[in-house]
């Protein structure tokens, strides 16, 4: 996010929450998102320790969180998932209501390697908050899937 972005959505993110501070992890002034931890511990949470509902992560197909397919309730990837990456730079109209819902069955995968600098995308993520091995609340955003619009000419 640019640095004006990452303002607004703090804000909106704290109004959103409740939280007056948040912590989250920054690099080159930069808000990072990434796929869910690998943890050994129990989540910590405001009222003590909740149980996690046995099909939490798991979307409605029944598959596990590495299946090529996104579906729209899974919470986040797994720590060794390979991030969806699909390619709409030839589609002539793209209707997001339509096409979210069933990404892998209307786009197809991006297959030009690396992603190149300046291109424009969309990138799919939730938001989740928890405390900290240090015990501050923070801010985590989990990648879902991206989706290729545009990358710039080639020299």
């Amino acid at each position: 996010m640019h640095t004006q972005e990452w303002e607004r959505t703090t804000g909106f993110i704290r109004t959103a929450s409740g939280f007056p501070q948040l912590h989250a992890q920054l690099a080159r002034n930069a808000l990072q998102f990434s796929s869910r931890a690998q943890a050994t511990r129990s989540p910590a949470s405001p009222g003590g320790k909740r149980a996690v509902p046995a099909n939490m992560f798991r979307n409605a197909t029944g598959r596990n969180a590495t299946s090529s397919t996104v579906s729209t309730d899974n919470f986040s990837l797994a720590n060794d998932a390979i991030v969806p990456v699909y390619d709409a730079r030839n589609v002539a109209s793209l209707d997001l209501e339509e096409v979210l819902p069933r990404l892998s069955q209307v786009l197809p995968i991006y297959t030009g390697g690396e992603i190149p600098y300046g291109s424009f995308v969309t990138v799919g993520y939730t938001m989740t908050i928890y405390r900290s091995n240090s015990g501050m609340w923070t801010l985590g955003c989990n990648v879902l899937w991206i989706i290729v619009l545009g990358i710039p000419p080639t020299a």
